[in-house]
């Protein structure tokens, strides 16, 4: 058995390990991935991205930021108890001070299997971090942000069929993601669990 299967292995042990320990918490999470052509400039001693001073400029932040600060899901969130971990990518870390938070939105730094085996279900474009999520057969919901230009700038053909090959459905407006919490239907759809279970079994059959 190769090395990557054994790694990815032990870190779905670890998930399931930590789901059993106790019940899901009313959070959701959003991770949207980074994109490079807005992160700041790669520092190679410093080891992290700089601070970008035009990131506010992008539809990126715009987008992501009106989701976050969206009257609807404020108030459904509070109304149904929830809670909104932003959980940023690492390369973007930096550009957290840009955002407006509220009441039910928190960034995090948790580690990334705590979250995931506490939460309800993932908001996200198409954070490979989905596969995680997906395992453990909680939903995952997908924003539609600047799919053209994470195309054209972040990922290589060879990637493309992440976005052909979704584990929930695409959401392009905010008010039609926010209707889910409004009627706390947080569960994986039936076709979306037969994808997971074929891709985990040819996972494990490398």
């Amino acid at each position: 058995m190769d090395v990557w299967k054994l790694t990815g292995l032990a870190r779905y042990d670890t998930l399931l390990e930590k789901a059993k320990e106790k019940a899901p918490e009313k959070v959701i999470l959003f991770a949207p991935t980074w994109q490079r052509n807005i992160a700041g400039v790669f520092d190679a001693v410093l080891g992290k991205h700089a601070y970008s001073e035009t990131f506010k400029e992008s539809n990126y932040f715009k987008i992501t930021n009106s989701f976050i600060n969206s009257p609807k899901l404020i108030n459904e969130f509070k109304e149904n108890g929830y809670k909104l971990k932003f959980v940023s990518h690492p390369s973007m870390k930096r550009q957290d001070e840009d955002y407006q938070l509220n009441e039910v939105v928190s960034f995090t730094s948790e580690k990334y299997s705590d979250l995931i085996s506490q939460s309800a279900a993932m908001i996200t474009d198409f954070s490979s971090v989905h596969y995680d999520v997906v395992f453990l057969k909680k939903p995952v919901f997908y924003l539609d942000i600047e799919n053209d230009s994470v195309k054209k700038y972040h990922i290589s053909k060879e990637y493309d069929w992440e976005i052909k090959q979704p584990f929930g459905d695409l959401y392009s407006t905010v008010d039609a993601l926010v209707d889910l919490i409004e009627h706390d239907k947080l569960e994986m759809s039936p076709k979306y669990q037969v994808a997971v279970d074929d891709i985990f079994e040819a996972i494990m059959d490398l």
